[in-house]
């Protein structure tokens, strides 16, 4: 029932993240939602305090991210993933899902701190998200570019919700 709620609420806005594109012509858009401006994209305060009236949800969540404070990002300097169809099936790539999986972890880390104001969440969610910036240079193939269209919409929320704890320096997401 809670990891249903969970789903049912992550789906929710994941959905309302594709109202808005975050293509390279959208830049603007994304960065004017970086600065200090105490809003969210997204997710608003109110998301929050009623994803907070389940507390079952919200430790479950938790006690999820504790047990992966560990977790280190795969990012890729060129992303040049094969199609996700092909003549035997799908691919299967391990590297397929790296950014995939980076980013829901980034998004997830984000809303552990926005609803719990753990500093170590929002640490975890920018490292995260600092690793892709940072790193990926290239995008070079149309499954590359669909998972970054896909994709990118966990990472800006995840920003979004953890852009005003300490001292983080958002300008290299902001690039990216």
């Amino acid at each position: 029932n809670c990891c249903c709620f969970f789903f049912a609420f992550s789906c929710l806005i994941i959905l309302s993240a594709f109202t808005t594109k975050i293509a390279s012509k959208n830049q603007n858009a994304v960065k004017q939602h970086l600065p200090s401006t105490n809003q969210s994209v997204l997710i608003t305060k109110e998301d929050i305090n009623n994803f907070k009236q389940h507390p079952n949800v919200v430790a479950a969540l938790l006690k999820n991210l504790n047990e992966k404070l560990d977790y280190n990002p795969s990012p890729m300097k060129v992303m040049a993933l094969a199609p996700h169809y092909n003549s035997t099936g799908t691919n299967d790539e391990k590297s397929a899902k790296f950014f995939q999986d980076d980013s829901r972890m980034a998004y997830k880390f984000a809303l552990g701190y926005a609803v719990s104001n753990n500093p170590a969440y929002a640490q975890k969610a920018r490292q995260i998200i600092d690793a892709w910036s940072k790193t990926l240079q290239a995008v070079t193939t149309i499954q590359s570019k669909d998972e970054i269209n896909f994709n990118v919409p966990y990472l800006v929320i995840g920003a979004s919700l953890v852009k005003d704890e300490g001292n983080w320096d958002s300008q290299p997401f902001s690039k990216f």
